[in-house]
């Protein structure tokens, strides 16, 4: 029996990287997911993030509030792989990877600053995530299907994602649905896609002149392979 079933991940990761011949920086990430059993098809989940970098951090290695540092999507094979993801939506914004603070609701705008060569990131930073699981009734049409229903499952959740840097709160919130596919490798781990659909129906303003109010969405992705 699952009910009241909490498991939890601790991650810690410390790196110290060379920028030039007379700069070094060091960087420091710390990541805590906790994920409970409520029962009756509800379940909470929250993730804490911090991430600290030095002085001396090139652009590509500092933190989005929308998902992690670009040195990690340059170097994905889901991200940069011609054919998995359509460019144009990583560019736009409107595919958000996962990762970093993970404030689903600024991807749009921070990749529209991007392309205008104006990026917006942050040395260090901070992030809550919450999300809240529902009864989710495709969950139940999932396993009926024969073959497929054994590794394919989807959830219906509302979030909350709340940031904070350079002296200040950003936050969003909505609704989601996800459907994805887990094929355990030979050891028994993990090896898992899920594709969701995120709208941040509340959201501090990313921009002055930006609406708090206004119907954004997002087309997410998420991955966990073991190497």
């Amino acid at each position: 029996d699952l009910l009241g079933t909490t498991s939890q991940t601790l991650q810690l990761t410390i790196g110290s990287y060379l920028h030039n011949e007379s700069e070094s920086f060091a960087q420091l990430e710390v990541e805590h997911l906790s994920h409970k059993y409520l029962g009756s098809g509800f379940a909470f989940k929250h993730r804490v993030f911090m991430g600290l970098s030095g002085a001396h951090t090139p652009t590509e290695r500092t933190y989005r509030m929308s998902s992690g540092k670009a040195i990690d999507e340059i170097g994905s094979g889901i991200t940069r792989s011609r054919g998995i993801l359509p460019q144009k939506g990583i560019e736009q914004g409107w595919i958000h990877t996962a990762d970093g603070p993970n404030l689903r609701g600024y991807g749009r705008s921070e990749m529209s600053r991007l392309t205008e060569g104006r990026p917006e990131t942050v040395r260090n930073v901070g992030a809550l995530n919450l999300e809240l699981d529902y009864p989710n009734p495709f969950s139940w049409m999932l396993s009926r299907i024969p073959v497929l229903g054994g590794i394919l499952s989807s959830r219906m959740y509302v979030f909350s994602d709340l940031g904070m840097a350079n002296g200040s709160v950003r936050s969003n919130a909505g609704a989601g649905f996800s459907v994805g596919f887990n094929i355990p490798d030979y050891l028994g781990r993990n090896r898992s896609l899920s594709l969701r659909y995120d709208v941040p129906a509340w959201l501090s303003k990313p921009q002055p002149n930006d609406s708090k109010w206004e119907y954004r969405s997002v087309v997410g992705i998420w991955s966990v392979i073991n190497l």
